[in-house]
Order: structure tokens, then sequence, then C-alpha cells
């Protein structure tokens, strides 16, 4: 039911989008839409009900073996935290600028996701935007991004049109219309907001942001000139973080003394991160002491870093099958952060050969979709709120990047700056391209690729 409500979620807010859209450009709005939308609020009004009340069948199971998905979201530690930003988000509060700042793997996108929700369930925004920016800002698809969530798209082609736009956009919103929130997530780099038509920062606009580097985040605040609420997200602390890795490997102290001892020590040297954590502990779920033994000495001699890359290398490893792995591997054709289409999944293991005893594109369809569902109930990958779609953690992601620039046909992985292009003997034996360009005089002319399999070229713009 859960995973249904949140595809009728993703459905209802595409809808809102497009009624936004009409009210703007003065498009009528047929008469059955709002009828829609009012069934969907009841529909999920009797779910939430159902979830509350239903002690018997729905939650049964759960209490049995928790979800470790709901685990992660009640975070006593975290209570605080979220507190104070969903405080500073209310309009009588003069801090425009709010920061979740903290390590990676830490939960910050999964709060702003819960500062989200909330804030639309509560109504304190109009309009309610969430952007993920990433290491290598792309201003132009920021941009029309932003755009087609307010309004019509940009047809202007220079930076500055599309700025001047924007901010007519904005300044034309209706009276009583004027409360936004812009939500950047994983920012890198300061990012100038007078591109995107927001320095100054209008009143009613408030900014929430996720980042590693509260510096960043502080230079952001000046350029609006605006007061800053800087919201840290820390590692759990340690019994919670003992609770949540025993909530998923279902082992208990009656399984013994030396699993306990074993399963302790591993939780200390995931740095009692949560993603680290979730992973670890989905691996070592039904596996004799013997698994948990040598997954110990692999994490005892290394720093926190290097046991997060290596607990998504353990969980690499135990994928059960080489298809699983292939799909897994597969996902790094797309930028950090990407809605990745389980169809187009498909269509790569499928032209590449690499799904075993299947003879219609209706099986490997299936097959490609069995494979996900295991990848995601090994929290290697996550679920999307676009239907159809997986996501992958930053930290993730770069261990598959890492691990396929390697080897005897290593993958040529670029959707930021195009001239740092790849060295003469890697495209000789590259097998697999994936590139962004903004204009395909970018790609480079001179390039020879004689066994290439798959090249990937997606619009930068």
């Amino acid at each position: 039911m859960n995973s249904k409500m949140k595809q009728l979620d993703s459905t209802s807010n595409d809808v809102k989008k497009h009624m936004k859209t009409n009210n703007i450009s003065n498009l009528k709005i047929p008469a059955r839409v709002s009828g829609w939308l009012e069934e969907v609020e009841k529909i999920k009004e009797d779910a939430q009900s159902i979830s509350s009340i239903g002690n018997g069948c729905f939650n049964m199971k759960m209490s049995s073996a928790p979800s470790d998905g709901d685990a992660q979201n009640h975070f006593r530690s975290r209570e605080k935290s979220f507190k104070k930003a969903l405080e500073s988000l209310e309009q009588d509060r003069t801090s425009k600028v709010i920061v979740v700042c903290g390590m990676g793997g830490v939960g910050k996108t999964t709060m702003i996701e819960q500062l989200k929700k909330t804030a639309e369930d509560k109504k304190i925004f109009n309009y309610v935007l969430k952007l993920v920016i990433g290491q290598q800002i792309n201003m132009f698809s920021i941009q029309q991004a932003i755009a087609e969530y307010m309004g019509p798209s940009l047809t202007e082609m220079s930076k500055e049109a599309r700025e001047d736009r924007l901010r007519i956009t904005f300044e034309k919103l209706p009276e009583g219309k004027r409360k936004v929130l812009l939500i950047l997530d994983d920012v890198w780099e300061t990012i100038e907001l007078k591109d995107i038509g927001l320095s100054p920062l209008p009143n009613g606009f408030k900014l929430l942001l996720t980042s590693r580097n509260e510096n960043i985040c502080k230079q952001i605040a000046v350029e609006v000139n605006s007061d800053l609420t800087l919201v840290r997200v820390d590692v759990m602390e340690e019994p919670e973080a003992q609770n949540f890795f025993w909530q998923i490997t279902g082992v208990s102290k009656q399984h013994g003394q030396e699993f306990n001892q074993i399963g302790s020590e591993i939780v200390r040297r995931c740095g009692v991160l949560p993603l680290a954590i979730k992973l670890i502990a989905k691996t070592l779920q039904f596996q004799q002491v013997f698994v948990w033994r040598d997954t110990f000495q692999r994490l005892k001699k290394k720093n926190l870093d290097e046991n997060v890359q290596e607990v998504i290398k353990i969980s690499y490893n135990y994928i059960k099958t080489e298809e699983e792995k292939v799909n897994f591997l597969l996902c790094g054709l797309f930028p950090d952060d990407f809605n990745i289409p389980i169809e187009e999944l498909t269509r790569y293991a499928w032209g590449l050969w690499l799904l075993s005893e299947v003879s219609t594109v209706g099986e490997a369809r299936d097959r490609t979709k069995t494979c996900v569902q295991n990848l995601t109930n090994a929290n290697l990958l996550m679920d999307s709120y676009y239907i159809g779609c997986v996501k992958m953690h930053d930290l993730v992601f770069a261990f598959v990047l890492g691990r396929v620039s390697k080897g005897d046909h290593p993958w040529i992985i670029n959707h930021g700056d195009i001239s740092k292009w790849s060295r003469a003997e890697v495209r000789e034996s590259c097998k697999r391209i994936s590139i962004t360009c903004t204009d395909m005089s970018e790609f480079p002319n001179d390039s020879k690729f004689p066994n290439l399999l798959l090249l990937r070229l997606m619009d930068g713009d």
C-alpha cells in the first residue's frame, strides 16, 4: 500500500505543478481536475487511518521485522534538529536561508524530504521546489527547471536573458501567492543566486540548502543579505545506531554473545552513519557468524571514509547474480542523484546482451525489474518519487564510478566539464560512454573508439 500511495502522491504533485503553470499562463483548467485532487486527498486520509488503526494485518509484519526505511525516519537524535529547521521555515522567522549541514551519508537529504513534506502538508508556502545541485553546477538546467515549475519554459539562450526572465516571473507572482520555498540539495560550491533571479531574495521567499560545507552556504546567505539558520545533522547516538543495526539484521541476543560483540564493533567502525549501517546490516542479514567476523576484519584497520567505501564494496560483492551486478553498474551511466528510468536500464541490458535466458523484450523488462527490486531491497538503490525510476546515493555512486573507470575496458563517464576528456589509451579500450553536452560541438571530433558498444549522450540544456 505504501508503494502505491507514493506513486499516487507523485502523480498528484505532477498535476498540481501543471495547474500552477496554467494559472500563471491564464490557461483554463478542466473542472474534473480539482475533483480528482480532492479524491486523492480523501484516499490519503483513508490510507493514513488504516496505517494508524490497523494493528492487525498491516502492522503485524512490521512489529516482527521492522522496515529499515521506517526505522531511519524516526531517529530521536534528529528531532531537535528537525524542529529547529521547521520553525525557521515559518514566515514569521527572520531567517531566509536555512542550511542543513553534515558529512556524507549522515541523512541530510532524508531530513529535507521530511521538511518538504511537512511544509507542503501545513501549506506554509504556495510553491515548494526541490533541485539537486551536485558537484558540477549546470546553471542552464537549474534555470530551466525553476522556470518550468513556476510557469512556461525559458526560450532565451543567454544566461543573462534567462536570469531576467526568472526575476520578472517572480516579480509578477500575484498577491497572496508569493510564499516560495526553494530547496537546493547537495550543494558543493557557491551558487550565484542572481543567475536565477533571486538576488536580493524577495519577501516571502526562503532557501533550504544541504551541504557538507557550511562555509559555502554562509557565503550564499551573505549574497542575499539574509540571516542564516544553521542546522547540523550529526552521526547517530551510539545506542540509537546499535538499535538501528539490530532492527535490520533481525538478530537478537538469543543468537549468542559473539554475534552481539562483533555487531556492536561493526556499528562503531561504520562511524554510526545511517547509510553505512543500513548497507552492512542488510548484507549481514541471515549470514553465519564467520561472515560477521570476516566483515569486521575488513573494517577494523581502516578510517571512516575508507570504511564507508568498504561497506559498499562488501554489499556489492554479496549481490546474488551477475545480472544484478551489471544493472547496478549501469546506473553509473547517469548523472549523480539522477532519477534513473528502469526502462532505460532494460534497453541497455537487452541491447548489450547482459541478460541470460531471455528471448523477448518483455522477459528482459521483467528480469531488469527483478534485479532493481533486489538491489533496492539491499539498499544499494533507493526508491524515487518518479514512477518507474530509482535513485542512487552519492556515496554509492562514487563507488560505482571508481569501479567502472578501471579494468581492461574502462567506461568514460562525464557529466561536467567535457574538456576533461579521457586519455588516448582509455579510448582504445573503452566500451561504454555516457556524457552530457550543451552543444554537440563540445564532443571531441578526433576520437576513435574501436571497441565501443554503448554511446549515451545527454542534452546539458
